[in-house]
């Protein structure tokens, strides 16, 4: 990993249903994404194409 995670505010490990939800929920509240909290997940990064590399 690229950057320490010693500064985050929060971690969240799992880019499932409750991690992504939680990351929501810290984003509504003011929170920014990496700069205050984090996901990490031990799957791969699906690019912004999506996961079948592409739009329909």
């Amino acid at each position: 990993m690229a950057c320490s995670l010693s500064h985050r505010r929060v971690i969240i490990v799992g880019a499932g249903h409750s991690g992504l939800a939680t990351a929501a929920a810290l984003r509504s509240s003011g929170l920014e994404p990496q700069k205050d909290f984090v996901i990490i997940d031990s799957a791969p990064p699906v690019d912004e194409a999506g996961p079948h590399g592409g739009s329909r």
